[in-house]
């Protein structure tokens, strides 16, 4: 039983009996590929659509202690994006030069990559067609939390700490919305509400995004103004889903759960703004069985699971936890 977990969310670790099920639908497997390919990350566009990215990169942990401008990243690495999409399954190969971090969509067929430079001055966002060759770059500061971009084409962009605390203009402001340029449009300046650093972003609309900060607390963007910010009395800033009042966390993935073990938890956690009640949801399949996730990624009211080589989805919308 992780000990931290009784001080951080200052209630006993649930029984059992107190987490409830919410069953998942899986959406897509991509078995058979290279075993050269391990699974990077997972991202998901504004219709609702997965991405997978998969690469070479056998090491892809910072060495203890490594500072982004410390590491260098081998130009060899191959990139493949699993795109689900309408029912279908696209694959798209990226240039070696394309070793990405986050991949999302856009409305012109086109993509939009972030590169892994890590502290280089070279551009490290770049549009790539279907078949992998670059329209254009552009770069931001690599420290780079969280994603997004909007139907309408806005780059939501949340930082970590060693971009809100380096010199960047634009990453001093922890989160950042951007037109297909590079171009800044929302915020002019960093507001407290921001805390110290962005955790996960939620891009709900062309008009409403959420962003979770370092201290779990959330705030609502609407029209690019600040609409409301949320203080949450549990310290939870890991990728969420919501629909109404109700909040859906995931718990650890499971390589923040080997980096920090006395956290880690396997069950959702659903929330209120309202109040500081709390519901625990653990993910099953059709059968029953439990989901042994391994990542996470939410848009809107939908929360994604990556487990083995499947990626499953639930609805809170459609699962609200009994009351």
């Amino acid at each position: 039983m992780p000990w931290l977990f009784e001080s951080n969310f200052n209630r006993p670790y649930p029984k059992e009996s107190e987490i409830e099920s919410i069953k998942a639908q899986k959406l897509f497997s991509f078995p058979g590929h290279s075993p050269k390919f391990n699974f990077a990350a997972m991202q998901i566009g504004f219709q609702g659509d997965p991405i997978v990215i998969l690469d070479t990169d056998s090491n892809r942990l910072l060495s203890p202690g490594a500072l982004l401008r410390e590491t260098t990243v081998d130009p060899t690495i191959e990139t493949k994006l699993l795109h689900f999409k309408d029912g279908e399954k696209l694959e798209l190969n990226l240039a070696t030069d394309l070793h990405c971090r986050f991949a999302q969509p856009l409305l012109s067929g086109d993509y939009l990559v972030l590169l892994r430079d890590f502290g280089t001055k070279e551009p490290n966002v770049a549009i790539a067609t279907k078949q992998g060759t670059i329209e254009h770059k552009f770069r931001i500061h690599p420290d780079v939390e969280d994603l997004q971009v909007s139907k309408d084409g806005k780059i939501w962009v949340g930082f970590g700490d060693e971009g809100v605390f380096s010199r960047d203009p634009v990453a001093a402001n922890i989160i950042a919305c951007l037109d297909q340029e590079g171009r800044l449009l929302f915020p002019d300046r960093y507001y407290e509400c921001f805390d110290c650093w962005c955790c996960s972003v939620n891009t709900v609309s062309e008009d409403t995004v959420w962003i979770s900060t370092n201290t779990g607390r959330l705030v609502k963007i609407n029209d690019l103004t600040i609409e409301r910010a949320y203080e949450r009395k549990n310290s939870i800033s890991s990728t969420f889903c919501l629909t109404g009042n109700s909040i859906c966390w995931a718990p650890p993935a499971k390589l923040q759960a080997t980096l920090m073990p006395a956290m880690k938890y396997d069950f959702f956690i659903c929330t209120s703004l309202d109040s500081a009640e709390m519901h625990f949801l653990r993910a099953v399949d059709e059968d029953g069985i439990t989901i042994a996730h391994e990542s996470f990624a939410a848009r809107g009211s939908k929360m994604y699971i990556k487990a083995d080589c499947s990626v499953y989805v639930f609805d809170l919308q459609e699962n609200l936890p009994n009351r």
